[in-house]
């Protein structure tokens, strides 16, 4: 097809004509419509991993917080001040109730 378009521009005759059949326009390399089609799967999984990633590291996030919990707890067991002792507990419990509205926020993994 463009071989033949191209022969029809009679190249050896007409001065501005393409030099091979490959620079011609109706030239498409064979494969080229599976390679796009394989190329625009492959961006739409990407963007799916992309968005299984972040969403991979917001709950290791929300599992460091959750251990911040439990660090601070254990702390406050061990804070001879009732006031210190307190206030650590109560920030942890603050991390907590803020790491129970993230993972009420979160899509759901399963």
């Amino acid at each position: 097809m463009a071989f033949d378009a191209w022969v029809a521009t009679k190249p050896l005759q007409t001065p501005g004509a393409p030099a091979s059949p490959f620079a011609m326009d109706e030239y498409v390399p064979p494969g080229q419509a599976e390679s796009d089609a394989a190329d625009a799967r492959a961006d739409r999984l990407f963007a799916t991993a992309l968005r299984n990633n972040q969403r991979g590291d917001d709950y290791t996030l929300l599992t460091v917080l959750f251990a911040l919990v439990l660090f601070f707890t254990a702390v406050a067991q061990r804070i001879r001040t009732a006031s210190l002792s307190w206030a650590v507990l109560i920030g942890a419990s603050v991390l907590l109730v803020v790491g129970i509205i993230f993972l009420t926020a979160f899509p759901k993994i399963i």
